[in-house]
């Protein structure tokens, strides 16, 4: 994990510092709401942790609190733990990690003061078996959270108290309109309403070739939260692993992992849904996997 000096003149970066984040293929980092704190979330070794951000933005040699998850589940997929991302809440006193190895929404209580962590009450939330947590979502504005399973295609719906001590599962819905064992989802985005959740599925076909993904809208219930299905709209590309609305919220930027490209998709700004049609395209970009707006 690095940590990087830009120069907003020339947009120019310089390397501040490294340091381990003392395990394998780190998939997800997110600083806290005091930017005094990051996550970080370790796929391969399924462990993950909280580092010190210290005044001159060097990120601290050791980790404040670690832990590292057990267990695995029934799909090859699932060869042992595999978080997957790391989540501040809004309050910046609690924390959920998707474990996609072994079928686990970890939650834990998040001390900003120390930067250590400590179970909630369950400390994890059991998903259902061989769906494989991935990415997490707090509501920006419901007592609501969303997390997709990437195995499974699915959305959970979870109620979010105050104080938050725990989750707790409203509903799951599949992100697809029919089954697909050869189907994986990937990201979630919330309009700027709230009103609109959409999430991505990389497809492939009854051979096992990746094909067009697709994007899902689903309108999100203001009063209980649940979801009703608005429709699917292509991804004008291979694996849309990432996407992210514009700034404006006027348009859809797709990272197509697998073709290479980023597209640009237009939003309705009556109905919120995807209209026909691709506004712009990036071509030769090598495998996207995420996109910043500065």
């Amino acid at each position: 994990m690095s940590a990087y000096k830009l120069n907003n003149k020339t947009g120019a970066v310089t390397l501040i510092n490294t340091v381990p984040t003392y395990g394998t293929a780190p998939a997800h980092l997110s600083l806290d709401k005091t930017s005094k704190w990051v996550g970080v979330a370790n796929y391969g070794s399924g462990n993950y942790g909280v580092w010190k951000v210290n005044s001159d933005f060097s990120v601290g040699g050791n980790s404040t609190f670690f832990h590292q998850d057990t267990g695995k589940g029934p799909v090859p997929q699932q060869d042992g733990p595999h978080a997957h991302e790391f989540v501040f809440d809004a309050t910046n006193s609690f924390v959920v990690v998707p474990d996609l190895g072994n079928d686990s929404w970890n939650q834990w209580k998040f001390n900003a003061e120390t930067g250590q962590m400590t179970p909630a009450s369950p400390p994890s939330i059991k998903a259902p078996s061989g769906t494989g947590p991935r990415h997490f979502a707090f509501h920006p504005k419901l007592p609501f959270a969303y997390g997709v399973s990437e195995i499974g295609s699915t959305v959970t719906v979870f109620s979010v108290p105050k104080p938050l001590t725990t989750l707790s599962v409203i509903e799951i819905v599949s992100t697809l309109p029919a089954p697909n064992k050869n189907a994986a989802a990937a990201e979630i985005q919330f309009s700027a309403d709230g009103t609109i959740v959409y999430v991505s599925n990389r497809l492939g076909d009854s051979k096992g070739n990746w094909i067009t993904g697709s994007l899902v809208a689903f309108k999100i219930d203001q009063t209980t939260g649940k979801l009703t299905n608005l429709g699917f709209f292509s991804s004008n590309g291979i694996q849309p692993r990432y996407f992210t609305y514009s700034k404006d919220h006027k348009f859809l930027l797709v990272a197509n992992q697998l073709s290479n490209n980023l597209k640009v998709l237009s939003i309705n700004k009556v109905t919120g849904l995807i209209e026909d049609g691709v506004v712009s395209s990036l071509e030769n970009i090598e495998q996207p996997s995420h996109i910043l707006q500065l």
